[in-house]
C-alpha cells in the first residue's frame, strides 16, 4: 500500500486493523479465482505439446511450417512496432482540472457528508501510482509473450468517516450513500492474431467498483467490525481474443460508484466507508495492456448521507 492521509483525521487503530483484514480476505478470494482461472488455461508446456502435435500434421500434409512461422512473426512484429513507436509520443492528459484538497476542513455539525481520511493505491509491477495536485496519477505498459496466463491489477482504496453526530435524521430510516469519482485518461489493449502453433493471445481487463460500509461496535473482548452496507460493481473493459488488432477504452470522466440504501444503523457509532477502484488485467500469449498515452487518473470527493 501507498498511502496519502489527512494529518487532522486519523484513523483510529481498531478501525485501520479492520480495514488490513478485509483487504486480507478479500485478496485471498482474489487469488483463489486466479487460481481456477489459471488452472483453465493450458500451461506453457501444454501449447508446446499442442504446438509439436500441429507441427506433424502440418508437415506430413507437405505445409512449410517454418516459413508460415517465419512470416506470421515477421507481421506480428510490425504490427507491435507501429504501436510501440505511436507509444512514444507524449500527450497532455486533458482539460485543467482544480486541484484536490488533500486536507478538507471537518463537516460542520450540520453537514452530513463523509469525511476524507486516507488513500491507498496498490498496483502490480510495472503498474504504479503518485498523488499529485490534481489527483492520482497511474502510468505503466505491461507486454507480454509467454504461454501461461498472467494476473496484474491496479487501483485505489479511499476511506472517509461520518460522525455518528452528523447522521441526517437519525430515527428515521431508510439513508442512501450514492458517492462518484472522476476517472481519466486511456487503456489499450492488444493481442496477436491467432496462429495454429502459437496458441491463443488473450487481453481482458475488467473495472471494479466498490463501496464498503462499516460501523465499530464494542463487543466482549474489544470493538467488533460490522458491515452495514455493501455495493460492488464489475464492468468489462477489453474481452480480447486472437485478434490482431488494438483496442481503446477511454475512461468516462464522471463514474457513479455503486449506491446503498441502509434500512439501519448503530446509534452513536460513526460510519467508516471504504471507495475502491481495480483495474484486473489478464494477458496470455502474444499481447499487451497500456496505460497510454494518458496517465489514468483518478479523483475522490466527499459525498453526504441522504436522508430518503
Amino acid at each position: 500500500m501507498n498511502p496519502i492521509a489527512h494529518p487532522k483525521h486519523p484513523v483510529p487503530k481498531e478501525v485501520a486493523e479492520g480495514f488490513l483484514r478485509y483487504g486480507e480476505q478479500e485478496a485471498a478470494a482474489a487469488e483463489q479465482r486466479s487460481e481456477v482461472a489459471r488452472r483453465e488455461r493450458p500451461t506453457a508446456d501444454e501449447r508446446r505439446l499442442r504446438a509439436g502435435l500441429h507441427e506433424r500434421l502440418y508437415r506430413s500434409a507437405g505445409v512449410d511450417v517454418d516459413q508460415y512461422r517465419s512470416q506470421s512473426s515477421a507481421a506480428a512484429k510490425q504490427q507491435l512496432d507501429r504501436l510501440q513507436e505511436g507509444a512514444r509520443v507524449s500527450l497532455p492528459l486533458g482539460p485543467d482540472l482544480r486541484p484536490m484538497d488533500w486536507e478538507p476542513p471537518e463537516p460542520r455539525s450540520s453537514d452530513p457528508s463523509f469525511w476524507w481520511a486516507e488513500s491507498n493505491w496498490f498496483g502490480t509491477p510495472p503498474y504504479a501510482g503518485e498523488f499529485q495536485a490534481d489527483g492520482l496519477h497511474f502510468k505503466g505498459k505491461r507486454s507480454y509473450d509467454g504461454g501461461s496466463l498472467i494476473f496484474l491489477h491496479f487501483g485505489v482504496n479511499a476511506r472517509f468517516a461520518l460522525d455518528a453526530n452528523r447522521v441526517p435524521r437519525p430515527e428515521r430510516p431508510p439513508w442512501r450513500s450514492a458517492p462518484h469519482v472522476e476517472l481519466f485518461g486511456e487503456l489499450v489493449g492488444w493481442t496477436g492474431p491467432g496462429g495454429i502453433f502459437e496458441g491463443d493471445r488473450w487481453c481482458k481487463c475488467w473495472m471494479v467498483r466498490r463501496q464498503t460500509l462499516w460501523q465499530w461496535q464494542f463487543g466482549p473482548s474489544g470493538p467488533v467490525q460490522q458491515i452495514i452496507g455493501d455495493g460492488i460493481h464489475t464492468q468489462t473493459i477489453f474481452d480480447a481474443e486472437n485478434q490482431g488488432r488494438h483496442l481503446v477504452h477511454r475512461l468516462p470522466g464522471f463514474q457513479p460508484m455503486p449506491s446503498l440504501v441502509l434500512n439501519g444503523i448503530y446509534a452513536g457509532a460513526p460510519i467508516w466507508a471504504e471507495l475502491e477502484v481495480r483495474f484486473d488485467i489478464q494477458l496470455e500469449g502474444n499481447s499487451f495492456l497500456w496505460i497510454h498515452p494518458f496517465d489514468v487518473l483518478v479523483r475522490h470527493f466527499q459525498w453526504p448521507l441522504e436522508a430518503l
